[in-house]
C-alpha cells in the first residue's frame, strides 16, 4: 500500500499545478492550438504565484511538446497537439474502493459497474484507480494529463488517495464528482466537489413513521452517531436526524442507543461466527427488550445488520415480527449468506436507488464537460424508497 497519509501534503508541486491548468484550458478549448499564451506576469497574477513559477510551468509544457517559445517572451500553444488534445478529453479518471468482482443488482459496486460502462457509453476512456495503486508518481502523471473529470466511487473519498487525487484535480480546474452517502462527515464537509446523495434524511424518516403507524411507541435506534472509534458518518447523522424528527412529530420518546454500536462486518462465514456476533448483540439489545417498559421496534443500520438484530431478539426471547417491528437499510438482503440461519424478514427496509444515483452522477459530470453547468460545486439529492418486504 502506498503511503499518502498525510492530508494536508501537496503530491505536485506549484509549477506542475499551475502547468496542469494551463493544459486543462487546453482541453477544454479555452486556450486553442496556435493561441499566444498570455505574458507571464499576467499568468503568475492570474494564478497568485510568482513569476518563476509561471516560467517553470511553461518550460514543463514545452518538454511535453505543448507550447512552443516564439521568443524570450512570447510562447504559442502548439499548432500540431490537436490529435493529443482530442485524446485528452476522451479520459476521465475512476478511482474505485473495490477491485473488480461479480456484484448484486442495486448494491454500491454495481453502481460504480453502471457508472463506469455509462461513462464508456458517451464516449469517454476510463482510467479506473483503486486506491493502494494509486501511488505519487500515477497521481503526478494523471494531472499531467488533465482528464476531463475525476470520478470517486464507493469509499474512494474517505482514502488517503482519493483524497489527495480530489485536491490535485480540483488545483487545476478538473470537475471531481463523488457520492456522498459514503463519505466520512470530514470529507464531505471539506470537499468542494460536486456530489449526488441518497436523502437519508428522508429515509429515516419514512422508516420512523412507517413504524409509529403499525402502533410502535419505543423505537430503539440500533446505530451510534457519537461513536468514539470512529468519525461521525455523516449518512448515519443525516437518518438519525430524519428518525428524530418523527419522533417529535408524534410525541414520542427519543431512547438513547446502545454506547457503542458495533456489528462486525466480518470475514469468518461460519456458523459459530455468526451465532458469537448473534450473542454480542443480544449483550447489546437486553437491558431494551427485557426491561419493564421494552422497546417495540429496532431499527437497524442495514439489511446486514437486520439479520443479526433480528437472531438476538429471538435469543432473547422476542419473536421478529410478532413481538418487535425489526427495520432494515439499503433493500439488499438477498446478499448476505447469513440470511440462511435467520428465517425473519425486516418489517420495512429502504432502497437508496443506485443506479438513478449512478445516472445522476453521469449527468453532473457531463454538465461539467460541456460547460452547461458552472459556478461553485452543487449537490444533488434523490429521494429513497420505503420497501415492504414479505414476511
Amino acid at each position: 500500500m502506498h503511503d499518502m497519509s498525510h492530508g494536508d501534503e501537496r503530491i505536485c508541486t506549484e509549477q506542475q499545478r499551475v502547468a496542469g491548468r494551463l493544459l486543462a484550458q487546453m482541453v477544454r478549448g479555452e486556450l486553442a492550438p496556435g493561441t499566444r499564451l498570455p505574458a507571464e506576469r499576467d499568468l503568475a497574477s492570474r494564478f497568485e504565484v510568482s513569476r518563476r513559477t509561471v516560467n517553470l510551468a511553461l518550460e514543463l509544457l514545452q518538454e511535453q511538446g505543448l507550447v512552443h517559445q516564439v521568443s524570450p517572451r512570447i510562447r504559442h500553444v502548439a499548432d500540431d497537439i490537436t490529435a493529443r488534445l482530442s485524446a485528452m478529453r476522451a479520459q476521465a479518471v475512476v478511482i474505485r474502493s473495490r477491485r473488480y468482482e461479480p456484484c448484486e443488482p442495486g448494491s454500491d459496486d454495481a453502481m460504480a459497474d453502471d457508472v463506469i460502462a455509462g461513462i464508456r457509453d458517451q464516449g469517454f476512456e476510463p482510467l479506473i484507480y483503486h486506491p493502494e495503486d494509486l501511488d505519487r508518481e500515477h497521481l503526478r502523471a494523471l494531472v499531467t494529463r488533465s482528464p476531463v473529470s475525476l470520478v470517486l466511487l464507493g469509499q474512494a473519498a474517505n482514502t488517503p488517495a482519493g483524497q489527495a487525487a480530489a485536491r490535485e484535480f480540483l488545483a487545476i480546474e478538473v470537475p471531481v464528482v463523488g457520492y456522498t452517502d459514503v463519505m466520512r462527515h470530514d470529507a464531505a464537509a471539506d470537499f468542494p466537489v460536486d456530489r449526488v446523495q441518497s436523502d437519508q434524511r428522508a429515509g429515516g424518516r419514512l422508516v420512523a413513521e412507517r413504524l409509529i403507524t403499525a402502533g410502535a411507541k419505543r423505537l430503539l435506534r440500533f446505530w451510534d452517531v457519537d461513536s468514539a472509534f470512529e468519525a461521525p458518518q455523516h449518512w448515519l447523522c443525516e437518518r438519525d436526524a430524519g428518525v428524530l424528527e418523527a419522533l417529535a412529530a408524534a410525541g414520542l420518546p427519543v431512547i438513547a442507543p446502545p454506547d457503542p454500536v458495533r456489528v462486525a462486518n466480518g470475514t469468518d462465514p461460519s456458523r459459530a461466527a455468526f451465532d458469537r456476533m448473534v450473542r454480542i448483540v443480544a449483550g447489546f439489545l437486553a437491558e431494551y427488550l427485557l426491561a419493564e417498559n421494552p422497546v417495540d421496534a429496532v431499527l437497524a443500520k442495514s439489511d446486514k445488520e437486520f439479520i443479526y438484530v433480528a437472531a438476538a431478539c429471538r435469543l432473547l426471547g422476542r419473536e421478529p415480527g410478532r413481538d418487535i417491528l425489526i427495520t432494515g437499510y439499503d433493500h439488499t438482503l438477498h446478499r448476505y449468506p447469513e440470511l440462511r440461519w435467520e428465517p425473519a424478514r425486516p418489517f420495512v427496509t429502504v432502497d437508496k436507488r443506485m443506479g438513478a444515483i449512478g445516472r445522476a452522477m453521469l449527468t453532473l459530470m457531463n454538465e461539467r464537460v460541456a460547460g452547461t453547468l458552472t459556478g461553485p460545486p452543487v449537490t444533488r439529492t434523490l429521494e429513497p424508497e420505503l420497501v415492504l418486504t414479505k414476511h
